[in-house]
């Protein structure tokens, strides 16, 4: 807990706090990352931050930026309109060119299909014009992959005044199909056939008519063939790759394909797969934190912003010894959302502060703060 003389120079700048009102006390730990910072604000001593050996891509708003091996990735929250810091699990990009369409590499059109190579630039993104030429089929491009059969998420960030559809295929009619109306923001579902099961769709707004699109289906065979092209309303979701009188237009910044049930973040291939390693953020060396939890039991009030690219908000904070945590004395894990987080174990080691969304789920959080006290069950 900060000294008395530190709580009294506190209190008027936390006394409007949420988390304020329920604790009745300064926070003994703030992480603020909408200031691009990962230093705890009360005690001034910085985090830990790991992503080995790889970059990570993030939006600032604007456009996307590449940030360095085991260097945070700060992103622009539009829904939220503050920045944060970017998590996300490890993941691999089954397309071996994320970014190019030509013959024979990359995405290759179809017949009916016109291609304009770099219209547009988002930083590391560079956009692609799709164009169906006429009112006959064959208006798609298509790439192979190297993913593994299970629950594949396709995805896309695109954008346009039509809609774009995306198709995860292994042999015909093996197949699942999503569409995304790039005008409004809205998709009109999914629909699976063969053995293909359990298809969705989601998307994402990252601001200006700029969207994330995914699919995600399970493929019972590995290295499923994608294919993504324009389409319009005149065609419904199991078909929307046929023939149309609307000679629709899109265009296409980004492709991805992965294990698991949602898109991660862009990972950049220009020739091979790549695999991104997991963003890590790990807090240790708080010594009031450290004498707390060993005093036994006590109560965390916490308070967040987070958002996650499947539209929770919810992320897993875990209170760990920072000996290899073995069994349920050796580690709590916990939802911030609940606000009031009981302890009951008294760590007979320097505790460290873990952040992340939990498996699989990637997302930004911008701040994560708790205070806490004597044991109690309920908050002012």
């Amino acid at each position: 807990m900060p000294s008395a003389a530190v709580r009294a120079a506190l209190t008027p700048r936390w006394a409007s706090d949420p988390l304020w009102r329920r604790a009745q006390q300064v926070p003994a730990f703030d992480l603020d990352f909408t200031r691009r910072s990962i230093i705890d604000r009360i005690g001034g001593i910085s985090g830990t931050f790991t992503r080995p050996s790889s970059t990570q891509v993030a939006w600032n708003g604007s456009q996307f930026v590449e940030n360095a091996a085991n260097q945070p990735a700060f992103e622009f929250v539009p829904s939220t309109g503050l920045w944060g810091l970017r998590m996300s699990p490890a993941a691999t990009n089954g397309f071996a060119r994320s970014g190019q369409f030509a013959s024979g590499a990359g995405w290759t059109p179809g017949t009916n299909t016109s291609v304009e190579v770099g219209v547009q630039s988002l930083g590391e993104l560079t956009g692609n014009r799709v164009t169906r030429l006429s009112n006959a089929g064959n208006n798609l491009a298509s790439q192979g992959s190297s993913i593994a059969a299970g629950q594949v998420t396709t995805w896309v960030i695109a954008s346009g005044s039509h809609e774009i559809g995306i198709r995860v295929q292994n042999i015909f009619p093996d197949r699942a199909d999503g569409v995304f109306n790039l005008a409004n923001g809205t998709s009109r579902g999914a629909s699976v056939a063969g053995t293909a099961t359990g298809a969705s769709t989601y998307m994402y707004h990252f601001g200006g008519g700029l969207y994330l699109c995914a699919l995600t289906a399970t493929m019972a065979l590995s290295n499923a063939s994608a294919f993504i092209g324009p389409t319009d309303a005149s065609l419904s979701v199991s078909v929307w790759p046929n023939s149309s009188t609307v000679l629709s237009s899109i265009t296409v910044f980004h492709s991805q394909i992965e294990t698991g049930p949602l898109p991660t973040s862009p990972t950049i291939t220009s020739g091979l797969t790549v695999t991104r390693s997991a963003d890590s953020f790990i807090f240790s060396g708080n010594a009031e934190l450290t004498a707390l939890l060993r005093s036994g039991d006590l109560t965390v009030y916490t308070e967040h912003i987070a958002q996650g690219w499947n539209g929770s908000n919810q992320f897993i904070v875990s209170l760990d010894n920072s000996a290899a945590a073995t069994g349920a004395d050796e580690a709590r894990a916990f939802e911030s959302s609940t606000g009031i987080i009981n302890m009951t174990h008294s760590f007979n080691n320097a505790p460290q502060t873990v952040l992340s969304f939990g498996t699989g789920v990637p997302g930004t959080v911008s701040r994560y703060a708790y205070a806490m006290g004597a044991n109690s069950t309920t908050g002012a």
